[in-house]
């Protein structure tokens, strides 16, 4: 999905965001055509580390996030071009927000969904009581909402661990949005 995905992010409606690509020390040559398929993407980070895994991959993407508002992307995770637009839009219309996320898709399916089915709007803690509050491939958040690492002891659902732990703190306003915005 290499230059799927890089050919998603340059077609993104609006332009003004940084991506930051951890390799975790893959050895197949990938880290090399990631980094050929962003050539000439100015905003585009490659960060290289040892094989440490998935957790320690994710928190050390984190700690490149220079702005507030950040999203999860997996290089097999095709954003639709209007994702950054989107995040911006809903983060903009309420200052308050602090994670939203959006539906997937894929071939089968024109909106994949991990919990109860929603056809509209709605807070991220009701979801969170039947499970995942949205689809972490299209999830975004704000950095001051993020206190938690991701658990590098975890070979499995890390992202869902880190999610529910950020969930059982303090009180944080979150919305799913039941559009589709990534293709998974």
């Amino acid at each position: 999905f290499i230059h799927q995905y890089a050919d998603a992010w340059k077609k993104q409606t609006n332009g003004g965001f940084k991506i930051v690509f951890v390799d975790d020390g893959s050895d197949d040559g990938s880290a090399d055509r990631i980094a050929e398929a962003f050539r000439g993407f100015e905003n585009f980070q490659l960060v290289r580390s040892s094989r440490q895994g998935r957790g320690a991959a994710l928190n050390l993407a984190l700690e490149h996030v220079e702005t507030d508002i950040f999203c999860i992307a997996d290089v097999d995770d095709v954003p639709i071009p209007q994702r950054v637009e989107w995040t911006r839009r809903v983060f903009e219309a309420d200052p308050s927000l602090q994670m939203a996320g959006f539906g997937i898709y894929d071939d089968l399916t024109a909106m994949r969904e991990q919990s109860t089915f929603a056809v509209s709007e709605v807070d991220v803690e009701a979801r969170a009581f039947l499970g995942m509050p949205f689809p972490f491939p299209a999830a975004s958040f704000r950095m001051s909402a993020v206190h938690e690492a991701f658990d590098t002891s975890l070979e499995g659902a890390i992202d869902c661990d880190w999610l529910m732990r950020i969930l059982s703190g303090p009180a944080l306003k979150g919305r799913y949005f039941p559009t589709s915005a990534v293709y998974y």
